[in-house]
């Protein structure tokens, strides 16, 4: 993992030259430009890649390279979307990640082969739901691993997110921080992105990617980036429908303004401070009932 190198471990078996050797040499190897074109030599500064960004480009290049990758995308309503899911989250309000994650997670335990990886011959089904997502600020792209993502609940989910991105700003990750991660989810829907093609992490069959909300149409877009040798993507419906449950068309109502839908009793008129069940009418129209009619009284 770039830590140690070829060289470091020959120096030390003593059949290699010494560190500031190799590093003299490494640096004359680095430091020319003369396999350039010739119209570019006096033109250009070569740096050397980061650990970081090699290691990226390997991961990256692992399934794309040799792989039969699409992209799909579909768009997701948002309309009244964190009404009801910013009840279950104490700090990423309005975040799309955290429900995204924990519905994600959930939507693989019907579709293991999104959960799995092209070996060359064969295809490894991970046992557990290891979900990454991947985070940049200033310190690389590092995609970040939620263990069991699908047994947690989604104040869980945020609470692993802050816990690593923690550590992660404060350069604390440990190596199972890091690996095992059986899928991916790249969030850009905090950077103005309309939608976007994600490219497969090493060791994983797909990746998500999540866009920003289209204010003014209310939807975002959803992209999934599958490798054909293993599956076809057919579970991005799905998740499609388990994130617009969480929609409220009755989320601009006024509370006062809200009743049941067999009683007409208001929400302001419930003096047992129990509030009213969301619903289904048999009209089938979405509604609310209070707690008395709920339980029959």
């Amino acid at each position: 993992r770039d830590f140690v190198s070829e060289e470091d471990v020959k120096v030390v078996l003593g059949i290699a030259a010494t560190p500031a050797v190799v590093k003299k040499q490494a640096g004359k190897k680095q430091s020319t430009v003369s396999a350039l074109p010739v119209q570019w030599q006096h033109n250009v500064i070569v740096e050397k890649l980061s650990s970081n960004k090699k290691r990226e480009i390997q991961f990256l290049s692992e399934v794309q390279s040799t792989g039969l990758t699409s992209t799909i995308n579909t768009y997701v309503e948002s309309e009244g979307f964190f009404v009801h899911v910013n009840s279950s989250l104490q700090v990423l309000k309005n975040s799309l990640l955290p429900v995204i994650i924990y519905e994600t997670a959930r939507a693989l335990k019907k579709y293991p082969l999104l959960n799995s990886f092209f070996t060359g011959d064969a295809i490894a089904t991970y046992k557990d739901i290891n979900i990454g997502f991947a985070i940049d600020i200033d310190k690389g792209l590092k995609v970040l691993c939620i263990p069991l993502a699908d047994g947690k609940t989604m104040h869980e989910v945020e609470e692993s997110i802050l816990t690593l991105s923690e550590k992660y700003i404060d350069d604390k990750l440990l190596m199972e921080d890091l690996t095992g991660i059986s899928f991916t989810i790249t969030d850009l829907s905090s950077e103005s992105v309309a939608f976007f093609r994600p490219l497969i992490n090493m060791n994983n069959g797909a990746i998500l990617g999540v866009s920003s909300i289209d204010e003014k149409n209310q939807r975002f877009i959803l992209s999934l980036t599958f490798d054909h040798r293993i599956t076809e993507a057919i579970f991005l419906a799905e998740l499609k429908g388990r994130l617009e449950s969480y929609c409220s068309k009755n989320s601009g109502w006024p509370v006062a303004d809200v009743s049941c839908f067999k009683c007409q009793k208001k929400l302001s008129e419930d003096i047992g401070d129990a509030g009213f069940v969301k619903c289904i009418t048999p009209l089938g129209k979405e509604g609310f009932i209070c707690q008395s009619c709920f339980k029959g009284f």
